[in-house]
């Protein structure tokens, strides 16, 4: 489990400059990838690592979930001052945590 972590981690570690690019990062798995997304009533782009989206989307379907939703709980859970895309990538961290730790769950929103 712990080597499985790591080798994800490593993929996902930025090896270029953080140029977007399209959906899958097939290519350069550290590159950013842009994505236009809709939280609430507006529309913004996020740009993270391939494996930020993998986990994000593992989560939404774990919890049952469209990943606007999950992400909009995100947005109204974050700080004030903090972008979406840094409380995105705590989110997942905390997410992964809690269940490691044996605590269940995203609370939904």
């Amino acid at each position: 489990m712990v080597t499985e972590a790591v080798e994800m981690i490593d993929a996902g570690r930025p090896k270029a400059s953080p140029d977007c690019q399209g959906e899958d990062g097939a290519d350069n798995p550290g590159r950013l990838i842009c994505r236009n997304i809709k939280v609430g009533d507006r529309r913004t782009t996020m740009r993270l690592e391939p494996l930020y989206w993998t986990c994000l989307e593992e989560i939404a379907r774990l919890e049952a979930v469209d990943l606007a939703v999950l992400l909009g709980a995100v947005y109204r859970k974050k700080a004030p001052r903090a972008s979406l895309t840094a409380a995105a990538r705590g989110f997942v961290v905390a997410y992964y945590r809690a269940l490691a730790r044996g605590r269940g769950h995203f609370p939904g929103g």
